[in-house]
């Protein structure tokens, strides 16, 4: 083929290209004018009809014999395969069982990838038509976010039987609808068998159904505006809908005049509610948000928004209506302020007036928020202290008579004694019969001896605390062998005794202890308060912890230490500054912290805050 094909090239009645394929079979293309010159076979010619593809007389039989070959070869192996399937088909439903197996342990590999690369868990399961999501997270919003490494902010909210549906209002680009779909989302996830990225104490139930309307269904095939492609869906929900669905609803009401489109939205919206239905609904309508507010099973629930930097905060908060701040937003990105300005004279009073009362009404729970942890710590301060105020005057109670009868005894002792060097000098002054220089002596000596008295006393070394050798008996103060720590016995078995040291209750042996009087505890609890030491522990500490700069092991040693401070004191959380870097002592403190089962969560501060670099820590 070879041969003849450069014999051809060389004779000029070949066209351009190479030997090709036709029906199977090797081809020179020609010439068309040249197909005469040639012998041979013509298998197909060009779209234009310049070129033959002819296939030379010479390797016609050779290409037979080729073919004949590939038949045979093809013969053969269906009869291999036939000899094999009849080898096998005894084992069929053995095969079949494994490629099954195969097939799901694939499957649940797969979900366990999916949930490792998105950080999801388990939740707690019920029977119930409810859900309770706690700091769940949209799966491709994490991983989106994920690789430009930045952080999803958690959604936490719940329907159950009291709480139905979820009318969510707020900006646009507020994060409503993602939070809807997040809800859509993760239920079908878990119905589905896979594990959802929320915290494990989250609750998921099972729906029946769930009803979605998100996005414009407007058909020219189907003769359907966007208005009636909604109201086609609604008429669904209505006929379809039972306890156990989830209606999820984007922008709801929308498609038509407000004046209209809203009582209807409102209209659907009661007879669902009628009809028991859970569900997740966005809407910027008034009236909506009205209604929810006014009927049971209905819950608002808003997008926050920061007034001072007109950005969204991506937090649902559930408890009331959100503002959809359209002239703010329009204010930020730089919309003329001709326009701005004939928009609000257009906009109704009313409208105006309930806008800026929800403005008002976020910035206000903003503000409640920041006293409220701020209170939270003073509290604790003033509950220490009073702990300590009521222990002092209860001991101040139980040891007053016992106080009094000492500090007259010593009143009597210190005045018996003044008596004697009294009437001793007055005795000396009549032996040396009224002499003037002896009495200026005398009484200078008198003056001397009472300072020297007086500093003794002041100077006296505090007396060893000296056991009391009576039994002991409850209510009885005792001390621990070589030790500071006292306490009182609360009860006596045998040999053992029940002492309460401070707010602590410990059972000692008697041989560990001695009886002390009541004087020498009030003195050594005064001397060693604890409570006194935690109120100064208190009021100077700060619930934050700058950790830059640190190697990791010191780090976690200083995040140890704080957080056992922090517990003890009952503080409700704790923020660490640990910076962005590279992100390894952030990783390193986090991992840290999972051991902890006081810590609940921990969350980013916001991007415009510190972000990444600082962690919020909630404790129990």
């Amino acid at each position: 083929m070879d041969a003849i094909y450069k014999q051809a090239v060389g004779n000029n009645w070949v066209a351009d290209g190479s030997l090709t394929i036709r029906d199977g079979r090797m081809c020179i293309p020609i010439l068309a004018e040249n197909k005469r010159k040639l012998k041979g076979f013509i298998h197909d010619e060009s779209a234009s009809g310049q070129t033959v593809y002819m296939e030379p007389e010479e390797v016609f039989t050779l290409n037979n014999k080729l073919r004949d070959l590939e038949f045979d070869k093809r013969r053969e192996i269906i009869k291999i395969l036939i000899a094999l399937t009849n080898d096998l088909r005894p084992y069929t439903p053995l095969l079949l069982s494994y490629h099954g197996f195969l097939t799901k342990l694939d499957f649940v590999r797969a979900k366990a990838l999916f949930a490792i690369e998105v950080e999801a868990d388990m939740p707690v399961l019920v029977k119930e038509a409810r859900t309770k999501l706690v700091n769940a997270r949209h799966p491709l919003l994490f991983l989106s976010f994920k690789e430009d490494r930045k952080t999803v902010v958690p959604l936490n909210m719940q329907i159950h039987d009291t709480l139905r549906i979820l009318l969510v209002s707020g900006p646009n680009a507020g994060g409503k609808s993602v939070c809807m779909k997040t809800v859509g989302l993760l239920q079908i996830m878990i119905q589905s068998g896979l594990l959802i990225p929320v915290h494990e104490s989250s609750e998921v139930g099972i729906f029946d159904n769930i009803f979605a309307d998100i996005g414009d269904d407007q058909s020219i095939e189907s003769d359907l505006s966007t208005y009636s492609a909604h109201l086609t869906k609604m008429r669904y929900f209505v006929a379809h809908a039972t306890p156990k669905s989830l209606v999820l609803i984007d922008e709801f009401g929308t498609g038509t005049d407000p004046q209209f489109g809203g009582p209807m939205a409102e209209a659907v919206l009661e007879v669902l509610n009628n009809k028991k239905v859970r569900g997740v609904i966005t809407t910027h309508y008034s009236n909506l948000k009205l209604f929810a507010g006014n009927t049971p099973g209905l819950e608002n629930a808003s997008m926050l928004f920061d007034n001072d930097k007109m950005k969204p905060l991506y937090v649902l908060e559930i408890g009331k209506p959100g503002s959809s701040y359209a002239f703010e937003i329009a204010q930020n990105i730089g919309l003329q302020p001709e326009v701005l300005k004939l928009a609000r004279e257009k906009t109704g009073t009313n409208q105006n007036r309930i806008d800026s009362l929800l403005v008002d009404l976020e910035r206000e729970k903003k503000q409640i928020y920041d006293t409220k942890v701020h209170l939270s710590t003073q509290q604790n301060k003033v509950k220490n202290l009073v702990a300590e105020n009521e222990k002092l005057k209860l001991f101040l109670e139980e040891n007053k008579k016992s106080l009094m009868k000492e500090a007259k005894l010593e009143a009597q002792s210190i005045i018996k004694n003044a008596n004697k060097l009294v009437e001793n000098t007055i005795a000396e002054i009549k032996e040396k019969q009224a002499d003037k220089v002896a009495t200026k002596e005398l009484r200078q000596n008198l003056q001397k001896q009472l300072v020297q008295h007086q500093v003794k006393e002041e100077k006296k070394p505090e007396a060893p605390v000296q056991k009391l050798n009576t039994p002991i008996e409850v209510g009885d103060w005792v001390q621990l062998n070589n030790s500071e720590t006292t306490g009182q016995v609360l009860e006596i078995n045998r040999d053992n005794l029940v002492v309460a040291l401070g707010d602590l209750r410990s059972v000692l042996k008697k041989n560990r202890v001695h009886k002390i009087s009541n004087t020498q505890a009030r003195k050594t609890i005064q001397a060693n308060s604890y409570s006194g030491s935690i109120s100064e522990a208190i009021s100077s500490f700060t619930a934050e912890l700058d950790l830059r700069g640190m190697r990791g092991e010191v780090a976690l040693q200083e995040v140890e230490k704080y957080l056992d401070r922090s517990v003890m004191m009952g503080f409700p959380f704790i923020k660490l500054i640990h910076g962005k870097g590279d992100g390894i002592l952030r990783k390193l403190i986090r991992e840290y912290l999972k051991k902890y089962s006081q810590v609940t969560r921990v969350e980013d501060e916001h991007a415009d805050r510190g972000g990444d670099g600082i962690t919020y820590v909630y404790l129990k």
